[in-house]
């Protein structure tokens, strides 16, 4: 095959894009793999970005939780066969480590946490010897909730940028240690039911760039969790409310751009309701965002209307260019007329709209969603709101809802 002339920048992004399978969620490593045999041009460029990112997996074989050490044999069990001889592979091929950025250790649970933290903290060690540029690390249980794992990772010192926890990390004083030997750690996702204990514990001396927290973290948590973060958090992902229902003060991070709110159950963003007037008192706290998205779980919470002169979008910062709305219900009268005029988030770029929203203001007697009338005023309703976005240069997408979650408002 003849030698290509696109320069290797050029390829290295077409790689990338080989990669990404937007269609079942993975890497696709099967097709890097076969550009890796395109021809000897192609070969260190594709096999570098079939390296950047590994993911080892357990074959979920039963062993009784009472080995003492991992022989190579034990290890060939409980690893799936290619995590094997990935492992292998890097072991002695010492100039593959290097493309190393990202590594995935995936695990089913066996018979006994202490084999899993064992594996974890064996593979983290081995990991961390051969993979120098080795940068992002996610962890699913059991190797995101054990002290040996903990240990390994403190030893990744300031080689480590991102952190993911794939089901969520609890708050233990030893994690808060393994945080305090992290100091380059840049994102921390997926930390999950953290408290502040009764004893005084520093925070860790990190500053993150992102932080995304699942469930309902307690706020003193956060906060003393983020508390050298002020000047460099742009990202953050939290519950719209913390567990004692009180909003979030966010105004001391002052470089925040993008927020995200996971809404609760039913949930609803109302200035008449006292424990929902922390929402927009939560977003109030944060007038230079870019980037605003509600997010939920069960049923989609309401926005109702706050007041018949002050409609919904004008309590927002003017500053948003990224508005998704997917995980909540919105009032047509809190989207038309604030659409229609332009000094109203005047920087709007991108607005994204759930399916609970194309239904409209429905009417307490349409019960029947399939109704033709009910039909006829969701597409009146989405054409109205389509031409607004237009006429405004809006970028308007529409997020579907599952089977089953559409509701009527």
């Amino acid at each position: 095959m003849a030698q290509s002339t696109l320069p290797s920048e050029i390829i290295s992004e077409i790689l990338k894009l080989v990669a990404l399978n937007r269609v079942r969620g993975w890497r696709d490593n099967r097709s890097l793999y076969a550009c890796c045999l395109v021809s000897k041009s192609f070969l260190p460029l594709a096999r570098a970005e079939l390296y950047r990112s590994l993911t080892f997996s357990t074959s979920g074989t039963r062993i009784k939780d009472d080995i003492t050490s991992l022989t190579e044999k034990t290890l060939r069990r409980l690893l799936d066969y290619t995590s094997f001889r990935l492992r292998d592979t890097l072991l002695y091929r010492l100039e593959l480590g290097v493309h190393v950025e990202e590594v995935r250790l995936m695990m089913s649970w066996l018979d006994g946490p202490r084999l899993g933290d064992q594996i974890g903290a064996q593979l983290l060690d081995e990991l961390r010897g051969r993979c120098p540029h080795l940068r992002e690390l996610c962890l699913s249980p059991p190797f995101s909730k054990s002290d040996q794992t903990d240990k390994a990772l403190a030893r990744y010192g300031s080689q480590l940028r991102v952190l993911e926890y794939e089901e969520g990390r609890t708050w233990t004083k030893e994690w808060f240690n393994t945080l305090c030997a992290l100091p380059k750690l840049e994102k921390l996702y997926h930390v999950t039911y953290g408290t502040l204990p009764n004893e005084q514990v520093a925070p860790p001396p990190i500053q993150l760039t992102s932080f995304y927290g699942c469930d309902e973290l307690d706020q003193n948590f956060v906060l003393h969790l983020l508390h050298n973060s002020h000047a460099s958090l742009t990202s953050l992902n939290i519950s719209s409310m913390s567990t004692d229902g009180k909003a979030w003060d966010l105004s001391p991070f002052v470089a925040l751009q993008s927020l995200e709110l996971l809404m609760g159950f039913a949930q609803a963003v109302d200035a008449g309701d006292e424990r929902n007037k922390g929402v927009l008192f939560t977003i109030g706290t944060c007038p230079h965002l870019v980037t605003l998205r509600f997010t939920s779980w069960g049923d989609a919470p309401k926005v109702w209307e706050l007041d018949d002169e002050i409609p919904f979008l004008h309590l927002l910062p003017s500053t948003l260019r990224t508005l998704d709305l997917g995980g909540v219900q919105v009032s047509n009268r809190h989207l038309l007329g604030p659409l229609a005029d332009s000094t109203i988030l005047p920087s709007l770029h991108t607005l994204v709209l759930g399916d609970s929203t194309q239904l409209g203001d429905m009417r307490e007697d349409d019960e029947d969603e399939d109704s033709w009338i009910s039909v006829r005023r969701e597409k009146t309703v989405m054409h109205q709101i389509e031409r607004a976005c237009e006429a405004r240069s809006i970028l308007l997408e529409w997020e579907e809802w599952p089977e089953g979650e559409r509701m009527a408002m």
